[in-house]
């Protein structure tokens, strides 16, 4: 191969660019024309847009304490009658667990009742075409506005490495995206205790079923103790302010300066851009091989 052929599509390629270069200066007109329409749709856009806001809240997963602890080593002495009432032989909630029940639809769909939130729901899922065109507004089904909440404005993410979970909440409002946030985590705390007392009852009525039914002597003694173990863990749960869920970070309201949505900057960016490939566009178009021969026949 001779050094002249390998040379050739370098050459042939630089005369492409100097051909584009050229070709966009003699219609700089037109590109100067559509990059700044671009541009104006975009900072209208970015003008005009309602901003978003996020609030967040870091929390771990409450650890048991030395009582706990204790309790659990007098129920993991009765293993057996411990699993027969559906007793805990380990630790409290996991991380996983946690998650889980942020993550749940029941949550997510008590939290809207509760707050009231069909409405605003209803709003913010409304497209600009709807608006324009001046359709009338229908509320969200409660099915629709928990779908709309969990993919469009909750996050909950787990670290893996330090096994923190966040909870934010992206919103119009940055104080009432605090608000929510806190309150929701609050919400699914109380849900996660609200579990553990049903299932210390149930336990417990087991557990003293089995205490006046068996006359052993040793055997009622142990199940007296998993009662007095099981009446503990439920004082602790009905006391503690938080169960499972224990707030590091509380939520905070975002500066109004500091949108997540829309991001100005890219915004003007993508317009400019949308701009000039829209000029290039219009350029190939009325610069296409055979379209002067077409218009002179």
């Amino acid at each position: 191969m001779q050094p002249s052929e390998v040379a050739q599509p370098v050459h042939e390629r630089t005369l492409d660019v100097f051909a584009l270069v050229r070709l966009l200066l003699r219609h700089w007109i037109l590109v100067g024309a559509c990059v700044l329409v671009g541009g104006v749709v975009a900072v209208t856009f970015a003008v005009l847009a309602e901003p978003r806001y996020r609030s967040e809240a870091v929390l771990s997963v409450r650890q048991e304490d030395m009582t706990e602890s204790a309790l659990a080593g007098i129920v993991g002495q009765f293993g057996g009658l411990a699993q027969m009432a559906g007793m805990a032989l380990g630790k409290g909630a996991t991380a996983d667990q946690a998650v889980a029940v942020l993550q749940s639809w029941s949550l997510a769909q008590d939290f809207i009742e509760q707050h009231g939130m069909l409405e605003p729901l209803t709003a913010d899922a409304r497209t600009m075409l709807a608006d324009v065109l001046g359709l009338p507004k229908k509320n969200l089904s409660i099915q629709r506005a928990v779908k709309h909440f969990r993919k469009k404005i909750l996050s909950v993410r787990r670290d893996k490495q330090t096994g923190l979970i966040t909870v934010s909440v992206v919103w119009t409002d940055p104080v009432q995206a605090e608000q929510w946030v806190n309150d929701f985590i609050h919400m699914g705390d109380s849900m996660m205790r609200a579990r553990a007392q049903q299932d210390a009852e149930r336990s417990l009525a087991l557990l003293k079923d089995e205490l006046a039914k068996n006359q052993e002597v040793a055997i009622r003694a142990a199940v007296a103790g998993l009662v007095e173990a099981e009446m503990k863990r439920k004082v602790f749960a009905q006391a503690r302010n938080e169960f499972a869920l224990q707030v590091l970070d509380r939520a905070h309201a975002s500066d109004p300066r500091d949108s997540v949505y829309p991001r100005r900057a890219w915004v003007l960016l993508a317009g400019l851009v949308a701009g000039g490939l829209l000029a290039l566009l219009i350029i190939f178009v009325r610069e296409r091989p055979g379209r002067g021969a077409a218009s002179s026949t």
